[in-house]
């Protein structure tokens, strides 16, 4: 099934270099028919066209905007996907998801939040760029029962919470954390 998988990213990326939408959407739909699983589409076709993607604007082969329309394109059709993945099962676990504060990389996040809606937690997405002071203040209101938080680019890594919201969070609420590093 690998080779399957392969293949649907490549031809996923493909179509998201053309901008073609409607055929990114067909990808994807006829890629959960054969294999019904949204984890199994982000990661392996979505998360390695992306990935694609973001090789080839760091090495100049594509322009930022093409970037963001493969975003764009990408996180629509999570959007209308978001439906199918909700699991009738819920638990009582919440989980807060969003991105250091000046991160503008959105979507690894979004699909880390929409697998924890597929196994009936409550994910409260908060999307790119939360300036710290507000981070705390949904934390202190919510008290969630886990924390995601994403850097994808390099200089944000100073921005990374793990220094002052993940060691307080700890703290308040008595949850581990850990640090994993993706790539």
């Amino acid at each position: 099934m690998k080779s399957f998988d392969t293949e649907c990213s490549k031809d996923y990326l493909k179509n998201l270099l053309s901008w073609d939408r409607e055929k990114c959407l067909q990808i994807a739909n006829s890629y959960l028919e054969k294999k019904p699983s949204i984890k199994d589409l982000y990661e392996y076709v979505f998360k390695p066209a992306l990935y694609e993607v973001g090789k080839l604007w760091e090495t100049n082969k594509i322009s930022v905007a093409d970037e963001h329309m493969a975003t764009a394109i990408t996180e629509g059709i999570l959007n209308q996907l978001f439906e199918q993945l909700i699991s009738d099962e819920r638990t009582d676990k919440t989980v807060i998801v969003a991105c250091v504060e000046d991160e503008k990389h959105q979507v690894g996040i979004k699909m880390v939040g929409d697998i924890f809606e597929s196994l009936g937690w409550d994910s409260y997405f908060l999307g790119s760029g939360v300036p710290l002071k507000e981070l705390t203040k949904f934390i202190d209101k919510l008290k969630p029962d886990m924390l995601a938080i994403s850097l994808s680019v390099y200089h944000n890594y100073s921005n990374w919470l793990c220094c002052s919201i993940m060691e307080n969070f700890y703290y308040l609420y008595g949850y581990k954390y850990c640090y994993y590093e993706y790539r």
